[in-house]
């Protein structure tokens, strides 16, 4: 009997308009906004060391298994450019601040959470942040829905990243449910191989582009309307 429904944030349940997923071209226009706040001249050569850094910790390039926290990340920006602790909390704020500019929920979201919830299914969120993104920025991402979730976990609080299972196990375990009442919801393949390593129930592709993929899922849909047609009755 399904109990629970998990689901990853971005892409599934929300979109950065327009962001690509690698937001390496994005790096200038977000640091010029950081250093304005810093009254900090911006120049070529201090882009190109904050850009080293950002790089090393992109995982669209650089992939990696483990997570590392935003002030790691922004520790080693502010030691090579000579920013004090309040200039480092302004530039990391600042960066995320810009994307989340552009965070959109998706026009199914909130009435599939308010039938999951009628249900009286229990939601919860497991997703990977870039750069390590601080908890508080991503309840702003979901503030208007926030109160529909019963738990949100982040690879930043588990340390590991997906498909690492221990992420999937710990949002199971926060929802007080075993890994066979539990769905998952996502749109990469480390959804659909994340869920499966943990022994979940099921693993629910959407896919909102014309082309087939086939990540081993156990369903695929273009919409999350698309759930409330029977998967949450098994």
């Amino acid at each position: 009997m399904i109990k629970a429904v998990g689901f990853d944030l971005g892409d599934t349940l929300i979109e950065y308009e327009g962001v690509p997923l690698n937001w390496s071209s994005y790096y200038d226009d977000a640091l010029k906004i950081g250093f304005d706040n810093i009254n900090r001249k911006y120049t070529n050569d201090i882009y190109k060391i904050c850009e080293s850094v950002l790089l090393q910790y992109n995982t669209r390039v650089n992939p990696r298994d483990v997570e590392y926290p935003a002030a790691k990340i922004f520790n080693e920006i502010a030691m090579r450019i000579n920013c004090d602790e309040v200039e480092k909390d302004l530039l990391l704020d600042s960066f995320f601040g810009f994307f989340q500019q552009k965070s959109v929920v998706f026009q199914d979201t909130i009435d599939v959470l308010n039938q999951i919830k009628f249900r009286d299914l229990k939601i919860g969120v497991l997703t990977d942040v870039a750069y390590g993104m601080p908890a508080k920025y991503v309840r702003y991402d979901i503030q208007i829905f926030n109160e529909k979730v019963d738990s949100i976990i982040t690879s930043a609080e588990v340390g590991y990243r997906k498909p690492n299972p221990r992420g999937f196990i710990f949002l199971a375990n926060k929802l007080d449910v075993s890994k066979d009442e539990i769905i998952y919801v996502g749109n990469e393949e480390k959804d659909i191989i994340g869920a499966k390593n943990a022994g979940y129930k099921y693993s629910i592709l959407i896919n909102r582009t014309p082309i087939k993929k086939n990540f081993g899922q156990d369903f695929e849909f273009s919409t999350l309307t698309q759930l409330l047609n029977g998967v949450l009755d098994e």
